[in-house]
């Protein structure tokens, strides 16, 4: 693979450094290299892999979205942080970080208890015969799952191995002490 010479501006190279942590450790100058820098303000980067780190950089996206938690996020939404406080909520409230300001429903949820990461079906709740050992034996295939589940509109069922709820309504998770759900982070 040949690399084309890339000018590099240096208020671009200080910027860069100053936004994204990262970028320390993919590319880590040497002392020759910054010299040439800043004597003049552009250098040959051939040896480095500048274009595919920029790439990345520049034209990072979310990860994919998984079949379970099929809702939109913003596009304000900032990738890397957790929700504070954590919000539980049916399926007409919006998915994403949940901050005080801004209430959303966490959909990277993961279970301390049993490790899991916590599915969510729109639409649907819990029928009230499910258990513990239904859960522990079916989860994460939602085919199996799908068999003790009923139609709810507005509502969004939640299952990890071990806890399990149907919501209506958007609900802080503090407020429920027997489920151990975090923010995995967005």
């Amino acid at each position: 693979m040949s690399h084309l010479p890339v000018q590099v501006n240096v208020k671009i190279l200080m910027a860069l450094l100053k936004k994204r942590r990262e970028f320390l450790l993919v590319f880590w100058p040497t002392i020759s290299q910054i010299k040439l820098v800043m004597r003049n303000e552009k250098v040959l980067l051939n040896s480095l892999l500048l274009n595919d780190f920029l790439t990345y950089l520049l034209l990072q996206k979310p990860g994919p979205r998984t079949a379970d938690s099929g809702g939109k996020r913003s596009s304000s939404q900032v990738q890397g942080r957790k929700c504070c406080p954590v919000y539980l909520g049916g399926s007409s409230a919006p998915l994403g970080i949940g901050t005080n300001i801004s209430p959303r429903t966490c959909d990277q949820l993961r279970c301390t208890a049993c490790d899991f990461k916590v599915v969510t079906i729109d639409d649907y709740e819990w029928d009230k015969s499910c258990d513990y050992l239904f859960f522990r034996n079916n989860m994460p295939d939602l085919n199996k799952l799908k068999g003790k589940l009923l139609k709810r509109r507005g509502g969004r069922a939640y299952a990890c191995q071990c806890t399990w709820r149907s919501i209506q309504d958007l609900t802080d998770l503090k407020g429920d002490q027997q489920i151990r759900w975090v923010c995995g982070r967005h």
